[in-house]
């Protein structure tokens, strides 16, 4: 049987409290690879301690006010726009995510990431401009660190410009696009994306997710983005040709990533859940 239903709200707290705790699990592995790396390179030093506690507690507090900041937009945006529908197959009660509604959800992801964008752009403008800029003009009037210094500049200007605003709609909508329509059709030939949901009241409790299938799923979503990704470098390089082994990092490596990614990020999901709480969900049946 196959059902669509509304993602009509979510749950401020159990997705910050999931979001949070997931990125803060990836946050600990990134610092542990950094600190064995660099001290296999050069030797451990307090430098890499404090960069690896920085890493942790700075994703720690974005985290939670970003999971918490995106759901609330997510419920005021979907009030007034067309909801996000969701198709569910229930076989054999084993309820799979087989599509989603690509416009809809594109467009809300687009409208969030354009509000974070306005309302951090003056905090990046008044910040690069504070303290990158006396950096980049001491390695401009170095000769030896020049073009270090022309490279940190336009990266600059790039994120200082107002244009940055527009990169924050359009991009996200693009990329949400390419990425759901990848989704719908790599999907159903997977069996779906493969989730086990709890009625709780007027809410739907998602108690956890299928590795292997978010693994196939994520993967080859990020293999488009760096097929994607590596064809506008090589447009922009101005030879195709010249950069195939670029595109084929970016394809295999983005394959590869998104699978990693995608497999313990449910692990991490389902220990989460089966401790502390899942993600709940306002989940009607679709009136269309």
């Amino acid at each position: 049987m196959t059902e669509k239903r509304d993602v009509k709200s979510l749950d401020l707290s159990s997705i910050t409290i999931m979001g949070t705790s997931i990125s803060f699990i990836w946050a600990i592995i990134l610092s542990i690879i950094i600190l064995i790396v660099f001290s296999f390179m050069g030797g451990f030093n307090i430098a890499l301690g404090l960069i690896a506690l920085a890493i942790i507690f700075g994703t720690l507090i974005l985290s939670i006010s970003s999971y918490f900041g995106i759901s609330y937009l997510y419920n005021f945006i979907v009030k007034k726009i067309k909801k996000v529908v969701i198709e569910i197959e229930d076989i054999d009660s084993v309820k799979s995510i087989k599509s989603i509604s690509i416009l809809p959800f594109a467009l809300i992801t687009a409208i969030i990431s354009l509000i974070i964008g306005i309302i951090i752009y003056p905090i990046i403008f008044i910040g690069l401009s504070l303290s990158a800029m006396p950096l980049i003009q001491s390695l401009l009037v170095n000769t030896a660190t020049q073009s270090f210094g022309l490279l940190l500049y336009q990266i600059v200007m790039l994120a200082i410009s107002p244009m940055t605003i527009v990169y924050a709609f359009v991009v996200p909508l693009l990329f949400t696009i390419i990425g759901s329509f990848v989704f719908n059709l790599i999907a159903p030939k997977v069996g779906g994306l493969k989730v086990e949901l709890e009625s709780c009241g007027h809410m739907t409790k998602l108690n956890s997710v299928n590795p292997i299938n978010a693994g196939i799923i994520t993967g080859v979503i990020l293999l488009v983005f760096g097929l994607v990704i590596g064809l506008i470098l090589a447009i922009i390089g101005g030879n195709i040709l010249a950069n195939l082994s670029l595109i084929l990092i970016l394809v295999l490596g983005g394959f590869a990533g998104g699978f990693i990614y995608g497999v313990l990020s449910s692990v991490f999901y389902n220990f989460i859940a089966n401790k502390s709480e899942e993600v709940k969900l306002e989940l009607p049946l679709s009136q269309k």
